[in-house]
């Protein structure tokens, strides 16, 4: 699982490279959202909560201020965001273990 998280985040980190949506002038353009949603599926399966929040914070950090809720919503990655929070929030008031680490420790 950590092979295809770190393949994963390197495809998204080369969609955020890539200068063909820095280019374009619409200001709700951001990164092939493809790419952090298959990081997030990843780390959501590896309870990986913090990292799926953070993905989707930066994900969302492209696009403008005034255009974010509605892309977030449209694309479904802020009811992902909602989740992961919760999920974690869930996390660290059970101190849920994570392979050897306790969550929130």
């Amino acid at each position: 699982m950590d092979e295809a998280l770190t393949l994963a985040l390197e495809c998204a980190a080369a969609a955020e490279r890539d200068p063909m949506w820095q280019q374009d002038p619409i200001e709700w353009r951001a990164p092939a959202p493809a790419w952090i949603d298959d990081c997030c599926i990843i780390a959501r399966k590896m309870s990986r909560y913090e990292l799926e929040i953070k993905l989707l914070e930066r994900w969302a950090s492209h696009i403008a201020p005034e255009h974010r809720t509605d892309v977030m919503e449209k694309s479904g990655m802020g009811k992902r965001l909602d989740r992961a929070r919760t999920l974690l929030a869930k996390q660290t008031t059970t101190g849920h273990v994570i392979g050897n680490e306790i969550a929130g420790a």
